[in-house]
């Protein structure tokens, strides 16, 4: 059994899969499309029929209430001389049919017929266009209703579950060849919905979306502030992972290691149930995003508002039209070795294209996963698809997680599962390799990647933050910050600054115009379920800021818990992770560098 699978079975509730389809969803598989309430004029431009209507969803039993969703078909405007694949577009969390248009339209310009719609539950109610109570009074995915089956979510799903009947029922739609992708929230909507769709969905490619909130996820507290019988419901009726053993689709999911919403271990729990093909693409150090070849960002270049990544178009264009070459497959084999002051680790790649580049990535076991920071290591090849990686060791007490990561030559990227090893276990005992404490001077390259807004906290009208020359002490470059607005470095191991002998940090600091003070820099831990205490340094937050530069340090014991009460975890311990610089309000820029570790007690300025 993995650490997952085992985290998987010790959490309340995840035993109670879901082996049959919950009554409320039944009457939305059969083949009957929902009657059509309100039409638009047919349009048709460069080559694309686009229909766009409002069918009738569902009407409420309890109390008569009806939904009515705004719906987008597009098609290539041509008569087909063969039935067509389709594919549903399912937008994230706050979006609406309009966010999606553009996809739609993207789909069938590549030869799709293409549905797309508003979806109750986390759909943005202001700028949605379909009716029902959810787009009046409102609500949230973890909103249960009394009837349960009325909850806003439910609709969601049943919209979605419409859309499918309606491609079914398309005269040039092969109703063999029908898939469903969506990023965010919309991720999470194709895995459940391609579970409970059984074999009328082909193909289904989530972005960050996966299953099991309650084992990893940031909702973890919001499904445990449920009642009782409400989480049971809400698991068993909307979880997505609870549903993935009937899933026919083949799956593939990209999932962002640090990810604010959807954490590994809820990616991972979904994956072991889906009995049929599946892949995986866990990216290291990504938070809602996907940096590796053919996700989120270039290369290659094609239109971003019709399609998140290449990967999704390539994974249709081989399973619905059955063009191209299969994605690789990434699986780690055999047992880690110790190989000196490494670990060796394996995986075997299976793969129709040229691999063009494989790694292995590692990180600390102990840390929260949205904090760590992911190294890699080149991967060599040894024959028949075997890869061999060395892992250095920083600290033999604790575990690491590592994946292996492969990319082709046609921008297809996986990687295996998350792995953990124990150097203990290999006979590690002292230290190996040397320690990695805070460095930032904000030069190009890996550092300058490490920082970001911090996830959850305010961005404010004109707030933000950037790595600029105009911003450096020393060097080419500097953070700039202009409030209201927070930015984070991750990866502040304790186990690291505590065998450092670590007493402080200490960074240089100015303005870039009038004198401010207000500057503060937390230190944040998680300490379980996504909760996350605050240390503040207080006397920084009072120092007045110049535009000379001023060098500021903060020794530990000045850093106090912003929380109510003595914090239940301390300070220096696994669930420290970030370092954050944090205006709520100011009229000029702030200018930090020079980031630093302090080791000695002492104050005085560097030289």
């Amino acid at each position: 059994m993995t650490m997952l699978t085992s985290l998987l079975a010790t959490t309340a509730g995840a035993a109670a899969l879901s082996a049959t389809t919950p009554t409320v969803f039944q009457p939305y598989l059969d083949a009957k499309p929902p009657v059509i309430v309100e039409e638009l004029p047919e349009t048709e431009a460069n080559g694309i029929a686009i229909r766009e209507f409002w069918f009738r969803s569902r009407t409420l039993p309890s109390s008569g209430e009806a939904y009515d969703i705004h719906c987008l078909l597009a098609r290539p405007a041509e008569l087909p001389r063969n039935e067509r694949p389709a594919v549903i577009v399912c937008h994230g969390g706050g979006g609406h049919l309009d966010m999606t248009r553009a996809s739609a339209v993207g789909w069938a310009e590549r030869g799709y017929v293409s549905i797309t719609q508003d979806t109750p539950g986390f759909g943005n109610r202001g700028k949605a266009t379909s009716r029902g109570p959810f787009f009046k009074t409102g609500g949230s995915m973890f909103t249960v209703s009394d009837p349960m089956d009325e909850s806003p979510l439910c609709d969601g799903i049943i919209a979605v579950l419409n859309s499918l009947a309606i491609l079914r029922a398309q005269p040039d739609v092969d109703a063999e060849r029908i898939g469903i992708t969506g990023g965010s929230c919309g991720g999470y909507m194709t895995t459940v919905v391609a579970a409970l769709a059984g074999d009328r969905i082909r193909a289904a490619f989530s972005i960050y979306g996966g299953g099991f909130f309650d084992v990893a996820s940031v909702w973890m507290p919001r499904i445990r502030g449920l009642s009782e019988d409400q989480r049971q419901w809400w698991l068993s009726t909307l979880g997505s992972g609870r549903h993935a053993g009937n899933m026919k689709a083949d799956y593939m999911v990209l999932a962002a290691a640090n990810d604010w919403f959807f954490w590994p271990p809820s990616i991972t729990a979904t994956l072991e149930q889906i009995p049929g093909y599946k892949n995986v693409l866990f990216a290291p150090n990504d938070y809602h995003q996907i940096r590796q070849p053919g996700g989120t960002v270039p290369p290659p270049t094609f239109s971003r508002a019709k399609n998140r990544t290449a990967m999704e178009i390539r994974f249709m264009n081989w399973k619905l039209k059955h063009e191209g070459a299969a994605f690789p497959v990434c699986r780690a084999t055999g047992s880690a070795t110790r190989a000196g002051d490494h670990i060796k680790v394996r995986f075997q790649v299976d793969s129709e294209r040229p691999i063009t580049d494989a790694r292995a990535w590692w990180s600390p076991g102990e840390m929260p996963w949205r904090f760590r920071v992911w190294d890699d290591v080149k991967a060599v090849l040894q024959d028949n698809g075997r890869y061999e990686a060395l892992l250095p060791v920083e600290h033999p007490g604790h575990s690491i997680n590592w994946i292996g990561i492969v990319s082709d030559d046609e921008y297809a990227t996986v990687s295996t599962g998350i792995r953990q090893l124990s150097p203990k276990a290999l006979g590690f005992g002292a230290p190996t390799t040397a320690e990695r404490l805070i460095t930032a001077d904000f030069e190009p390259g890996r550092a300058t990647s490490l920082w970001r807004w911090a996830a959850g906290s305010k961005r404010g009208k004109g707030g933000t933050f950037g790595i600029k020359p105009e911003a450096k002490r020393s060097g080419a470059q500097g953070l700039y910050l202009h409030g209201p607005y927070s930015c984070a470095l991750w990866g502040v191991r304790a186990a690291t600054l505590q065998q450092a002998g670590a007493t402080g940090l200490s960074f240089w600091a100015r303005t870039a115009g009038e004198p401010f003070a207000g500057l503060k820099v937390y230190l944040v831990v998680e300490r379980e379920a996504g909760a996350r205490d605050f240390w503040v340094a207080a006397k920084t937050a009072e120092t007045t800021l110049t535009t000379d530069w001023q060098h500021i340090d903060v020794p530990w014991e000045e850093f106090t818990f912003t929380g109510k009460g003595a914090p239940l975890v301390p300070l220096l311990s696994g669930g420290l992770g970030e370092l954050r610089f944090t205006l709520d309000g100011a009229t000029q820029a702030v200018h930090i560098d020079d980031v630093r570790t302090r080791i000695t007690p002492s104050r005085a300025a560097p030289e």
